[in-house]
């Protein structure tokens, strides 16, 4: 037997410092316990919020064994209980020694006992009555109601017979009997439209490469580096096929009857010359069995997520809420919600959903407007239904609420470490290490950029190897005399060809437009892949060498940068002066039951 499966050593503070997503897999595990606590008619809490957020009294009515003690608080069984039951993960797991067992329960017991020192810290700086407070608690309350009437409310509509799930288990054969996905090397030459001669030229060259490669299959990479004409990939990068669909049809069937060690090619295809090494193969077919829990996991997730789209698509009549369309910026004065209910963007930054204080993705600004939305709705459910009357509910939202103010407390030092960085502060650390802040070579271009968007259906692969023949093809074009002012009217009508935009290629965030620091002005780039998936072209118009960023520029990231690492440290060294002060009294007979019994010793004689 193993000891324990999961690493408890991670950083106590992962679940105390209000982090968001952390703080919601934490909520997912009280599932078990809200269960417990009910879902039909129990008890109310008391009716006073600021009374069910106070700690404990451990001092009155209770066993007096005490386990640990700090700062006027007391750790006992019943909290080991507690804690147990609503973080089920947190199991000790068994250890060859005493000592290994009691380190895990001590860290265990250190990092909920930490949490609760916190509340009370919160709690006694009235934390709950500011501002900043209440936001972030009516945040955590929407969440945690949120999720408590999807996974308690809804969740228990849905039932499954055995016969049913293995059904979906059958009808689903896609999902679990997938072809083998496959990892290689490649090595490729492009044809594209070229003359007949040089391609002639290419198929002979690629016959030469794969035969070095067999007779010496391990400098794979380094021929790769020397003759492939690729520039998705470096050549001693693997490549991994899972979808035989979104392949070269050319090299669909060779590929995955390969074996192991296997090199292949050339092989012509439409887009050119392929020559590729097998490293290795996984098989994807998953047993009934073996997947079970899972498939019952995600038909129920999707039960969920079906009825919350549906509850959304009528909202405004069922439940008077009318829901915006979703845009890709939102903004305090963005309307996300209205109706019976409105919710703006200065809601999502209030309830910590959206910092709307930094540049963020579009993607992301869409998603968190969706989960407004959708939080609004279910929580409207709630109501109609009388789940927020359930004592199961209601501590849902409490146990979020705590966290909140937890999450509230480190805000307020936050705060406090961004009022002591003054602005001659910032401006002296700034010119104290300018060369963190100077670009060493910029580089203004003109920019060709072609989008893979319309080739996709066609697959990934394919689409990105048809893209850059038609890049080579512009620049040949280019090299032939024509401006890429031109081939950019003609490529995009609709953007200017004299729009100029600054490229950095030595700085750590651009490594990938590092071939374009070896151009001079007036040359254009080689097909240059993006992070979109698109392909450039780039024309050198401007060069210049050690450019400084203006103060103005980097004074935002630098305040939150120097903010994040001091208040990282002030949490270190909370912890560690608290783990200090502990008073331990855990009973040996509570540790004994977590330390391996010694194996029996066998005795053989002759």
């Amino acid at each position: 037997m193993t000891g324990r499966k999961k690493n408890h050593r991670r950083s106590s503070f992962s679940s105390l410092v209000g982090d968001r997503a952390l703080k919601s897999g934490w909520l997912l595990l009280t599932l078990s316990l809200l269960t417990a606590w009910g879902c039909g008619e129990s008890p109310q809490p008391e009716s006073s919020q600021t009374a069910a957020l106070q700690p404990q009294n451990h001092s009155q009515g209770q066993s007096r064994e005490i386990w640990a003690a700090a700062r006027g608080l007391e750790f006992l069984p019943s909290d080991w209980d507690r804690i147990q039951q609503l973080d089920p993960d947190n199991e000790v797991g068994f250890w060859p020694s005493k000592e290994h067992a009691e380190s895990t329960v001590r860290n265990i017991i250190g990092t909920e006992f930490a949490r609760m020192v916190l509340e009370k810290e919160a709690l006694n700086r009235g934390l709950g009555e500011t501002e900043r407070g209440r936001d972030l608690a009516e945040g955590a309350r929407r969440a945690a109601g949120t999720q408590w009437a999807e996974v308690i409310g809804i969740g228990q509509q849905f039932s499954l017979t055995e016969e049913e799930l293995r059904s979906e288990y059958e009808e689903r054969d896609e999902w679990y009997n997938q072809p083998r996905e496959i990892w290689l090397q490649h090595i490729f030459f492009v044809l594209g439209d070229i003359p007949q001669e040089a391609s002639d030229a290419k198929r002979v060259k690629a016959e030469e490469v794969a035969a070095l490669v067999r007779e010496d299959p391990a400098r794979f990479a380094e021929f790769a580096a020397e003759h492939s004409e690729a520039i998705s990939h470096s050549p001693d990068e693997t490549i991994v096929f899972r979808d035989p669909a979104k392949v070269l049809p050319e090299v669909r069937e060779p590929l995955w009857n390969a074996e192991r060690g296997d090199v292949i090619g050339p092989i012509e295809s439409s887009v050119g010359l392929h020559i590729f090494k097998v490293l290795n193969y996984r098989d994807r077919t998953f047993p009934y069995n073996e997947v079970r829990g899972f498939l019952a996991e995600r038909l129920l997730t999707e039960h969920v997520d079906q009825q919350a789209e549906d509850l959304m698509a009528e909202a405004e009549e069922r439940f008077g809420l009318i829901l915006a369309p979703i845009v890709d910026e939102v903004t305090p004065e963005t309307v996300i919600v209205s109706g019976s209910e409105t919710v703006t963007g200065a809601d999502l930054h209030q309830w910590g959903m959206l910092d709307l204080s930094i540049p963020s993705r579009p993607t992301l600004h869409r998603a968190r407007m969706r989960t407004a939305q959708r939080q609004s709705t279910i929580l409207a459910l709630a109501r109609e239904q009388g789940w927020v009357d359930n004592l199961g509910y209601q501590r849902a939202q409490e146990v979020a609420e705590r966290s909140a103010l937890v999450e509230a407390l480190w805000h307020r030092r936050s705060d406090e470490l961004l009022g002591e960085l003054t602005d001659q502060t910032l401006r002296e650390l700034y010119e104290a290490n300018i060369e963190e802040h100077t670009h060493p070579l910029a580089m203004q271009v003109r920019d060709l950029r072609l989008s893979p968007r319309s080739l996709v259906a066609s697959g990934e692969t394919r689409a990105m190897m048809e893209l850059q023949n038609r890049a080579l093809a512009l620049r040949a074009r280019w090299e032939q005399g024509e401006s890429l002012a031109d081939l950019i009217r003609e490529v995009s009508p609709d953007k200017d060809p004299d729009a100029l935009i600054w490229l950095f290629p030595r700085d750590r965030d651009q490594y990938w437009f590092g071939p374009v620091a070896d151009l001079a002005t007036g040359e254009v780039s080689q097909p240059m892949p993006r992070q979109d998936q698109s392909i450039s072209l780039f024309e050198v118009v401007r060069i210049e060498t050690d450019v400084p960023q203006p103060f103005e520029e980097v004074v935002g990231e630098m305040k939150r940068e120097i903010t994040t690492q001091r208040l990282d440290a002030a949490k270190d060294q909370w912890m560690q002066e608290f783990a200090e002060e502990i008073e331990w009294s855990i009973p040996e007979e509570f540790i004994a039951q977590f330390v391996m019994a010694p194996a029996p010793l066998s005795v053989s004689g002759n």
